[in-house]
């Protein structure tokens, strides 16, 4: 079960996700299946309490699939899924979709389902991007977990014939120190707004600002090697441009007591 600071939650749910997937990463999920815990966010116009996301593989067309199970309070669950490949978020929906409709040409069921889906990939899209955000963090590099890494457990000999649930839920906090850095920096922004201290700019740089967070991921590895080559991504949270580091930004004191009082307490 991952569970996220707030601040990186927040975060993480509201930056865009652009371009195509970079499907390589979803490959390096640290378990075979893993829990996010996702207060706040909406399926079918659902609360959802957390998702279940794992990989799938199909062994007839050899397609790649990324599996969400949304949670609901009352415990039931929808099913989802996205295909894997070098485009983005949109054709990955479309090609679900229609794969649905060949079932159903196939299996003589009912279109109206399909044609719900059809109706819905933008609704779908809405829901999906937060949980893809939270899913591509836990796999990137430079995570932010409490503890050693996770990764996948090793195989074991059940005791029993249906033994195979684990002896525990292992609970990870993700994101406890950069949540913690980045309302420090929240604050000092504040503070300072508050202080009158004024930005400026001058013909040599730029406007301080805070650039959004985003993705960022390249290739490790030699090119003339393709099989030991291999994707890295980063998250990486909103930077400060031309802004002092966040211990050194003046901070107004309000004083509560003349300083004699304090003194002399």
């Amino acid at each position: 079960m991952y569970r996220f600071d707030e601040s990186l939650f927040n975060d993480l749910c509201s930056t865009p996700l652009e371009g195509n997937l970079p499907s390589e990463i979803f490959l390096q999920l640290p378990e075979w299946c893993v829990y996010i815990q996702t207060p706040g966010l909406s399926w079918a116009d659902r609360s959802v309490d957390g998702v279940f996301i794992s990989l799938e593989y199909d062994p007839n067309d050899f397609r790649q699939e990324l599996r969400f199970v949304f949670v609901c309070p009352d415990l039931v669950c929808f099913p989802f899924a996205i295909h894997l490949g070098p485009w983005d978020l949109d054709e990955s929906i479309r090609r679900m979709v229609a794969e649905s409709e060949r079932n159903v040409d196939i299996f003589s069921g009912t279109r109206e389902a399909v044609d719900d889906l059809y109706n819905s990939i933008e609704q779908i899209k809405t829901a999906l991007v937060p949980v893809i955000n939270l899913v591509l963090y836990i796999c990137s590099a430079n995570a932010d977990f409490n503890g050693p890494r996770p990764q996948h457990p090793a195989a074991r000999q059940p005791k029993k014939k249906k033994d195979t649930a684990a002896d525990e839920v292992r609970v990870w906090d993700v994101g406890i120190r950069v949540g913690a850095a980045m309302r420090k920096y929240a604050e000092a922004q504040k503070t300072n707004r508050e202080a009158g201290v004024s930005e400026g700019r001058t013909h040599s740089s730029p406007r301080p600002h805070v650039r959004r967070a985003h993705w960022h991921h390249f290739w490790t590895g030699p090119k003339a090697e393709p099989e030991k080559r291999q994707l890295i991504l980063k998250w990486l949270p909103p930077i400060p441009v031309n802004i002092d580091d966040i211990d050194t930004l003046p901070i107004t004191l309000i004083p509560l007591k003349p300083k004699q009082e304090k003194d002399k307490e």
